[in-house]
């Protein structure tokens, strides 16, 4: 096995969550340039793991965070997973939320859907987008991440994972003959353009025991319709949302077709 110590000068940890560490590091063989190193004990999930290497491996798209080497690291203790990727380096977008305009939020709603059209076309479900796990660069360039919990089985998918504020209520509603697919992505992208032109979290106060059974009732996220009445929101917002949150999957819009909605073209200009 392979020493990531001596390819990178590991530095201060950026994220840390239940499952993994993420680390800034330099590459030794060229200290100027800066990467974002993910650190993942063996075992957490072999499957969650896997999946996360083989989006990043094989899947490259400008908007989806750039994957450099994985490393298979033992320290006499602990088996680790190392996976040395792009830094973005002014992180995820969530305190962006409330303090961008329809314009800008049309912007990164058009890269989050290019990346998720070619996770889509590629038969992959990311099924945890949430406004963590969108990255931006320096150059404000949009990356998505985090793909641990991916399905690279997306006609057959009936595990409920995922975070539940931004959960598809196709994803709820699973079961052995009611299996969900991509479309589960869309109500994701959905609630978190909502929250970014809102500034608040899309289901308010709301515990997510409730927020599950609102979405069993195919309740829309309450915030959107506090959305609908503020005067400063054009109408391509709304219909954009709507157009995410219909809750009959077959009905729902695709990552293609939403590409081509007014609230994303529009955002060209």
């Amino acid at each position: 096995m392979e020493n990531p110590l001596k390819s990178y000068d590991i530095k201060k940890v950026i994220d840390e969550g239940s499952s993994a560490k993420v680390f800034t590091a330099h590459p030794l063989s060229n200290p100027s340039e800066e990467c974002a190193i993910k650190v993942v004990p063996l075992s957490y999930s072999l499957e969650f793991i896997f999946n996360e290497i083989y989006v990043l491996k094989n899947l490259k798209h400008k908007n989806i965070v750039d994957f450099k080497e994985s490393f298979l690291r033992w320290d006499g203790k602990t088996r680790e997973v190392w996976i040395a990727m792009e830094k973005c380096a002014r992180g995820d977008v969530t305190s962006r939320a409330g303090k961008v305009n329809q314009r800008e939020a049309g912007r990164i709603a058009r890269d989050l859907l290019g990346a998720l059209k070619h996770l889509h076309s590629n038969g992959v479900i990311h099924r945890d987008i949430k406004l963590s796990n969108i990255l931006s660069t320096a150059n404000n360039e949009i990356k998505l991440a985090d793909f641990g919990i991916s399905s690279l089985t997306p006609t057959s998918t009936t595990a409920m994972v995922g975070t539940i504020p931004y959960m598809a209520p196709d994803v709820v509603l699973v079961g052995p003959d009611r299996p969900y697919d991509t479309k589960v992505d869309i109500w994701s992208v959905g609630v978190c353009i909502l929250e970014l032109l809102t500034g608040k979290a899309a289901w308010g106060r709301f515990r997510d025991d409730e927020i599950m059974d609102k979405l069993r009732r195919g309740e829309m996220p309450y915030g959107f319709q506090r959305l609908r009445k503020k005067a400063d929101i054009g109408w391509e917002a709304v219909d954009f949302l709507e157009k995410c949150f219909i809750k009959t999957p077959e009905n729902r819009w695709d990552a293609e077709k939403l590409l081509e909605h007014p609230f994303i073209t529009g955002s060209l200009n």
